[in-house]
């Protein structure tokens, strides 16, 4: 059983790790580590993705500090690893850096904390490659595309969480060349025409605090919770979390209100959230802050499960897999840490903490780190339920006896066993 991730460094340059489980000993893991070849110096790689191309190949996105975006495809041995396009963000002007880049329906979406946001299509024997753009607002943190790739969100230094269609976004004209309304028109002023064309949900901020100063909105990472598509209303179906710049993370349901309907508080504890990645496991998500904690938080109720111990940098990215959770920090470490399910009714901490199986010293300083989802394998369990299992099936077999083995022999047997246990004991 082999899980394969791939993480770009300060350098620019992409590698691959392949991480094959011991089953004589589930602490043990085996890390294989291979850089990628790539033609010419690249400057900081500050987001990746892995999804498929419209004919059904593997493709990795790089998106580094110079503005450029490069589109690579692969196969599991990472021998046929090739650029096949790349593009540079030419609306940028001022100092930006990407914040949102996600691949879907084998198309390339970017986005930039300046809020130039593109779909880049890649090009094929037949068709050239084809670009649209849109203007979202600017400051932003961070930007996630939806499972199915009909909506997108994205947050930032007072930019509150907002909900686009994809498609409406990228469709409508800009707003210079749209017409002005009327006096009329401006008089009648409902809660749809507050929205900006695209846009679908936005949140509202929470209501002043007990000196009724308003409370401030820096929004750092998001996640959707719920991967499911739409169920066909222009409203969307996601429940979304998002971590802030003070340590808090937020649950919305934006089916239910503009609020969050849970804010839980002192979840990122140095320097506030620096990233939250949705979990494998139901009720699960894993936030990280600006030093060197990881932790994994119950959404139901917001506590803390368990952390990880033994991180000596900040964390830089981390990757959630069926198997285990990899994380990336200053230290130029790669490590991998074990995963469990939360408990079944929500409130007390998890019984098993988390541990870290094995780590790898990288050189240079990674800055990203993503999990190959189509070189899924099946979960590994670390909690010994299919050890149980197993053990299950030996007890419910039968014995089978040998016909020349004599009484004697079995009954010795049996005392010699029972005599053992009682030792034990």
């Amino acid at each position: 059983m082999s899980t394969r991730y791939f993480f770009g460094d300060e350098h620019g340059q992409v590698k691959s790790i392949s991480c094959i489980k011991n089953d004589a000993d589930i602490s043990t893991e085996l890390v294989n580590m291979e850089e990628l070849p790539q033609e010419g110096q690249f400057q900081s790689i500050q987001r990746m993705a892995v999804g498929k191309s419209s004919a059904g190949g593997r493709m990795l996105a790089v998106a580094r500090a110079d503005r450029t975006t490069s589109v690579y495809t692969f196969d599991a041995s990472n021998k046929n690893f090739g650029p096949v396009h790349a593009w540079k963000e030419t609306r940028v002007k001022s100092p930006a850096s990407f914040v949102g880049l996600a691949i879907g329906n084998g198309a390339v979406y970017t986005c930039t904390s300046t809020g130039h946001f593109r779909r880049t299509t890649l090009p094929s024997d037949s068709e050239p490659s084809t670009s649209q753009t849109a203007c979202l607002p600017t400051r932003l943190c961070d930007l996630r595309l939806s499972a199915d790739a009909t909506t997108f969100a994205y947050g930032g230094d007072e930019v509150d969480l907002s909900v686009w269609n994809a498609e409406r976004a990228l469709s409508t004209p800009p707003a210079d060349n749209q017409s002005t309304p009327t006096a009329g028109q401006k008089r009648k002023k409902s809660k749809a025409a507050e929205l900006f064309p695209g846009e679908i949900w936005r949140a509202k901020n929470l209501p002043n605090d007990s000196l009724q100063l308003r409370q401030p909105v820096h929004i750092t990472s998001l996640t959707f919770l719920s991967q499911t598509s739409a169920t066909g209303s222009s409203q969307p179906s996601h429940h979304i979390l998002t971590g802030t710049k003070l340590g808090a993370i937020r649950r919305y349901d934006t089916r239910a209100a503009r609020r969050p309907v849970s804010n839980w508080e002192g979840i990122g504890r140095v320097g506030g959230v620096k990233k939250v990645e949705k979990s494998f496991s139901e009720h699960e998500v894993f936030v990280s802050d600006n030093g060197s904690n990881i932790f994994s938080v119950d959404t139901r109720c917001g506590r803390v499960l368990y952390g990880y111990q033994g991180i000596s940098g900040a964390v830089s990215a981390m990757a959630p897999s069926p198997n285990y959770l990899a994380s990336v920090s200053l230290d130029r470490f790669f490590r991998l840490h074990t995963m469990h399910e939360p408990p079944a009714t929500p409130g007390p901490a998890a019984q098993k903490k988390g541990q870290t199986v094995s780590k790898v010293y990288v050189k240079s300083i990674p800055t990203v780190v993503v999990w190959d989802e189509d070189d899924a394998v099946p979960a590994v369990s670390t909690d010994g339920a299919q050890s149980d299992a197993d053990e299950e099936v030996w007890d419910a077999m039968g014995v089978v006896r040998d016909d020349n083995q004599s009484e004697e022999s079995d009954d010795d047997g049996t005392s010699r066993r029972k005599t053992k246990r009682g030792k034990d004991a």
